[in-house]
C-alpha cells in the first residue's frame, strides 16, 4: 500500500494528522498522531449498530396482496410511507427491502415482515 503522504510503499501505520486519518509510512507515522488499527473516532456521529434481522422469504407476495386487499394502489402506498413507487414496485418484484422500509410497511400494511423465524 502507497503512503498516503509521501507515496512510499509499504505504509502500514494509521496516524491523524490534522484532523484527518491517514495510511502512511513509518517516516511519515511521526507527524501525526498514531491511531489504534482497530478503532477510528468518529465526532458527532453514533456508531452504527450492527445486527443481524431476518425477513419472511414471502415478503414480495404478501406485501402484494395486503397493498392489494386494502385496495391501495403502489403509487397511495408510496405516498402514506414517504417512499417512491418505484421502490416499492422492485420490493414486490422480490427485492430485499431494508429494515427501515420493512418496518414502514409493516406499520402503514399491520403486517409482520422482520424477525422471520
Amino acid at each position: 500500500m502507497e503512503c498516503e503522504l509521501c507515496g512510499r510503499q509499504n505504509a502500514n501505520a494509521r496516524v491523524e494528522v490534522e484532523g484527518t486519518s491517514l495510511t502512511v509510512c513509518e517516516t511519515c507515522s511521526r507527524l501525526g498522531r498514531r491511531l489504534d488499527p482497530m478503532v477510528v473516532e468518529m465526532k458527532g456521529k453514533k456508531p452504527a449498530e450492527i445486527g443481524t434481522s431476518s425477513i419472511n422469504p414471502k415478503f414480495a407476495t404478501i406485501v402484494m396482496n395486503v397493498r392489494k386487499k386494502l385496495g391501495m394502489s403502489i403509487e397511495e402506498l408510496g405516498k402514506r410511507i414517504n417512499e417512491k413507487a418505484s421502490v416499492l414496485e422492485r420490493v414486490e418484484k422480490g427485492m430485499r427491502p431494508t429494515d427501515a422500509l420493512a418496518r414502514k410497511l409493516e406499520k402503514a400494511l399491520k403486517i409482520k415482515l422482520l424477525d422471520f423465524e
